[in-house]
């Protein structure tokens, strides 16, 4: 899980569909994130949430974890990088 107090970064409006969209469909995800030491962890996983908590934006897996949405590398193949804001 990953949490911090720095200030928050907004994905993009297009990503943040896209991930609605997996969320709906109610199926595993390909979900590669960074974690606090900067490496890289991909795991597979279904989105159970997307939500906002004190001026920054979530996503929560089927077990529990938590992910600032600006962590995120890549869903299901999709870069979360170089798409507009």
């Amino acid at each position: 899980m990953y949490m911090t107090t720095s200030a928050y970064t907004p994905i993009s409006c297009t990503f943040h569909g896209y991930l609605e969209s997996w969320m709906k469909q109610q199926q595993a995800c390909k979900i590669r994130y960074r974690q606090d030491d900067g490496s890289s962890v991909q795991v597979s996983s279904r989105i159970i949430d997307l939500f906002s908590w004190q001026g920054a934006e979530y996503l929560l897996m089927e077990k529990g974890q938590l992910i600032r949405l600006e962590r995120l590398e890549s869903v299901n193949d999709t870069s979360s990088l170089g798409l507009e804001i």
